[in-house]
């Protein structure tokens, strides 16, 4: 039995764990995949130190055990993220509004890492009990005529469904509806016959029609994508991303300066010495 203590770091940030899975996501055909030979092996290997020396370069030196891991814990957390969301979207009203922070954003990244079929499951279009979606292309244009038989009402309401708007046509008034045939006019002699006129009956008769020139084409529903709790979630993430990589410049930058004065300073200290024992 190892009685060795484990020894404690510091834990990680968001920003590393970012970085962290960031640069796994680059090598993540080589990580992830499920063949195992000594091919394999060595490439997961190679990609881990590739992934530990681009890591160590912008943070503070962890070793090749941590950063395993750490994405082993990641990978833990997103599948418990992915089940939580998908629990909270089958409760009522849709479940309590997601949270857009950094740490959801990483866990969606480790989830497309992982390829999300895996995490979230299929999708069954046929024996389903999900929330029915409504195609926009589909006709919704739907005409319930209301017949009124009592004294009280004279009047006969046309509802539509698409937009909403109620249409009343009084009784006694003289109106007619054209209707189209299927044939061609029909020609007697040399005149052209008449297209058919039907007179609108009493309401207390009960009749159906459906008025074919009040007819609406059904209106597509138009999505404001820049609203979408998807695009606000990427465009967060590329600022992230973008401020973080122009820190990483910053950092590289002070670096490079630090080497040249370090290497000015040490010339300098090389002159003086010389110039002591040129004296002496």
């Amino acid at each position: 039995m190892n009685n060795e203590k484990r020894n404690r770091s510091t834990n990680f940030t968001l920003e590393e764990e970012l970085h962290l899975v960031q640069e796994i996501q680059k090598v993540k055909h080589i990580l992830e995949c499920k063949t195992t030979n000594s091919i394999s092996i060595k490439q997961k290997e190679a990609a881990w130190n590739e992934v530990l020396t681009k890591y160590n370069s912008f943070n503070r030196t962890r070793s090749l055990l941590q950063l395993k891991s750490k994405y082993d814990n990641l990978k833990t957390g997103s599948r418990k993220y992915a089940a939580n969301c998908r629990a909270a979207h089958r409760g009522t009203g849709g479940g309590p509004p997601l949270i857009n922070d950094i740490k959801s954003a990483i866990y969606d990244i480790v989830i497309e890492i992982l390829n999300k079929k895996t995490v979230a499951g299929l999708d069954n279009s046929y024996d389903d009990d999900a929330t029915e979606i409504v195609d926009s292309k589909s006709p919704r244009l739907n005409d319930v005529l209301l017949e009124f038989t009592g004294d009280e009402f004279n009047a006969m309401d046309v509802v539509y469904e698409n937009d909403g708007i109620v249409s009343t046509i009084p009784e006694g008034e003289q109106q007619f509806i054209t209707t189209e045939t299927n044939n061609e006019s029909k020609q007697v002699g040399t005149s052209t016959a008449a297209p058919q006129v039907q007179p609108i009956r009493s309401s207390k008769e009960r009749w159906s029609y459906t008025p074919k020139t009040l007819k609406r084409k059904s209106k597509k529903l138009i999505v404001n994508e820049q609203n979408t709790v998807v695009n606000l979630k990427e465009k967060y993430i590329l600022l992230k991303t973008t401020a973080l990589e122009e820190e990483r410049q910053d950092r590289k930058k002070r670096l490079v300066m630090d080497e040249e004065y370090h290497r000015v300073k040490m010339e300098l200290i090389k002159i003086e010495i010389e110039l002591k024992r040129k004296q002496l």
